[in-house]
């Protein structure tokens, strides 16, 4: 039985072809281009143990020092394209801290409001009132 367990979160643009997978192995990272904090990062050091087990080697990576640079440039990149989903409100106030917009958050706090939610909105391509 493990003592935790680390989800590790994919970003892409929304037109990207792996944006509406719910699960995307190494193999269809192949020939992508990854984006990794510095050598002090736990999380880097998450995924390159994943990567070495794997035996996958990216096609590039982007390593940034700050995570707020990884951000930032996230932000200026994708601004207005990646729509943030929060199920959870912890999750929901950390992402208005970042300043992320949209943030796609159903009141109720359930995985299969978010998953409606999400529908109606790539069917609309408008967020749910509140």
């Amino acid at each position: 039985m493990p003592l935790c367990s680390e989800e590790i979160h994919l970003f892409v643009h929304r037109g990207h072809p792996l944006a509406f997978r719910e699960v995307v192995s190494l193999h269809d990272l192949r020939g992508e281009t990854i984006i990794v904090g510095n050598r002090d990062d736990d999380t880097r050091d998450l995924i390159e143990s994943r990567f070495r087990q794997e035996a996958f080697r990216p096609a590039h990576v982007m390593e940034m020092d700050h995570v707020s640079g990884m951000k930032q440039m996230l932000r200026s990149r994708l601004s207005g394209e990646v729509l943030a989903a929060a199920v959870g409100k912890v999750t929901a106030e950390a992402l208005e801290e970042e300043r992320v917009a949209p943030v796609l958050q159903p009141s109720d706090q359930r995985i299969g409001s978010l998953i409606v939610s999400l529908a109606r909105y790539f069917q609309t391509g408008r967020l749910p009132q509140s």
